[in-house]
């Protein structure tokens, strides 16, 4: 409808009023926008319009905000209480899609999240509304879907998410969560739909397959998380944590090649809280470049220490997170470190996981080049499990690939483990690598990995990880150097080895 209205200035204008009207059981709720017509030679009235889009839609992906969100879900929840039919309301939430802005910039991180929208657009059927909530954060609303029916397509658009893409010069595999909550179970109004498929989809961050639905037994996210995040934080702070040293051997002759050195945490009320409760939690919450400093000033002077007592360990393997190597600095931190504690090179083996292949940008790779260049050995860790490309692992600097400890686990039963260990053992070769098992706990598994060329090993089938005091009354004792008993396996094997 048009109609005659004054401005600020009191200036008359032609406006045009538009409606939306949404209707619940409790009322109706009628939205109202009013806009000047662009009158001729008037510059503002492409604005004027583009105003009352924002004020609906997300600026970056063209999605619809909150606010049509808000709307258009009280009126599906209104029309499911009338029909007695059913909805269901999806949370989608990007994984780390804070490393990918602070490693590329802003405008990758942007247009990561333009793809997800375009994705979530195609995905979207008759009836569907596809929202951005909040940065990372997208909602679905699915009308007429029961639990069976929102499951079958939940596990259909995480993998349609999840499809490789390219982005800042790589190949990029995105990774997400999904929440699912179900009305009118679940809720009966959007806030508390939305809200208890938020507090479902950090559940599902934990889970293998990423989906979980919503239950009352769940905690909303961050009502658990925030006071273990301040235990790190403290813990980082006042030295709380712990590294365990756990030996590598040759397989040849059973003589020490090293240690690596893996974070533990004891808290006086939690007790013994998981690395893979903690890990992920600093990854989260931006601790880990600061834990892995930590690991590796902490692990360098510990050797040190037992340099200084006469005891004879030839280097020291710290795990650090890919994040680490987005730093310019860090070779320099790193030789700083080694000078410190009058330590050589050599000595220190820096372990990386294969998500480094991901995130493998000009900077990164040059971070790797600048510690390789120190003398500093590069290890590639759980190699096999995660997202390898062999035009990409040669580009990497590194000495030593780690064949995951999954493959390890299953050698003896399955074909399959034993052909690809095989074919990892023959590709370091190829590459000229060090080969190194970890994981082995029996006699047939340490065999089997030295016929195949293996050259180190680690597991429970020669020591748990062991703090540091305990560690030297390992290497004193004879047999330390040599493959245990069936007996000496079975006891280690109740004691966490990561």
């Amino acid at each position: 409808m048009r109609l005659d209205i004054r401005n600020r200035s009191g200036e008359r204008r032609q406006g045009i009023i538009t409606a939306l009207q949404v209707e619940t059981e409790q009322e109706r709720v009628v939205v109202i926008f009013i806009r000047s017509v662009p009158q001729e030679g008037d510059s503002n009235g492409a604005g004027t319009v583009r105003i009352e889009q924002m004020s609906l839609y997300d600026g970056l992906t063209g999605l619809p905000g909150r606010g049509l969100l808000q709307l258009k879900a009280e009126q599906a929840i209104a029309e499911a209480q009338r029909d007695g039919s059913c909805l269901a309301v999806v949370f989608v939430d990007l994984d780390r899609f804070k490393w990918v802005s602070d490693s590329f910039g802003f405008p990758a991180g942007d247009a990561l999240l333009q793809l997800i929208a375009q994705r979530l657009q195609a995905y979207r059927q008759p009836g569907d509304l596809v929202a951005r909530l909040f940065c990372d954060e997208f909602v679905l609303l699915l009308r007429g879907c029961d639990r069976a029916q929102a499951l079958e397509r939940a596990s259909c658009l995480r993998a349609l998410l999840q499809a490789s893409c390219p982005l800042a010069g790589i190949t990029y595999k995105p990774s997400v969560s999904l929440g699912i909550s179900l009305f009118p179970e679940d809720g009966s109004s959007v806030d508390e739909l939305i809200q208890n498929a938020d507090t479902a989809m950090g559940r599902a961050k934990s889970l293998p397959e990423g989906i979980c639905f919503f239950s009352h037994e769940l905690t909303p996210p961050g009502v658990e998380q925030l006071p273990l995040e301040s235990a790190l934080r403290s813990a980082l702070e006042q030295g709380q944590l712990q590294l365990y040293y756990q030996p590598q051997v040759l397989l040849e002759d059973g003589s020490l090649y090293g240690v690596e050195a893996l974070a533990r945490w004891h808290h006086e009320e939690l007790g013994d809280i998981s690395p893979g409760r903690f890990v992920p939690l600093a990854e989260q919450c931006g601790l880990i470049d600061e834990l892995g400093r930590w690991s590796l000033s902490e692990g360098c002077r510990q050797l040190a220490a037992w340099r200084r007592e006469g005891l004879d360990i030839p280097s020291v393997s710290i795990n650090l997170s890919p994040s680490n190597f987005n730093d310019p600095g860090f070779a320099q931190v790193v030789a700083h470190t080694l000078e410190a504690n009058g330590l050589f090179p050599g000595d220190l083996t820096l372990e990386i996981t294969e998500s480094v292949l991901m995130y493998t940008s000009p900077h990164t790779l040059k971070v790797l080049q600048d510690v390789h260049e120190l003398g500093v050995r590069l290890s590639l860790d759980d190699f096999g499990t995660g997202f390898s490309s062999l035009s990409h692992l040669h580009r990497l600097p590194i000495q030593e690939i780690k064949l995951d400890r999954s493959f390890v686990h299953d050698l003896e039963q399955d074909a399959t483990s034993r052909t690809l260990s095989k074919a990892v053992a023959g590709l370091s070769e190829s590459l000229n690598l060090t080969a190194v098992a970890e994981g082995i706990e029996t006699q047939g598994q340490y065999q089997a990995l030295k016929r195949m060329g293996y050259r180190v090993a680690q597991g429970f089938l020669f020591s748990r990880p062991l703090p540091a005091m305990e560690f030297v009354r390992w290497l004193a004792q004879p047999r330390s150097r040599e493959v245990f008993s069936e007996g000496r396996v079975a006891a280690d094997c109740c004691s966490p080895e990561r």
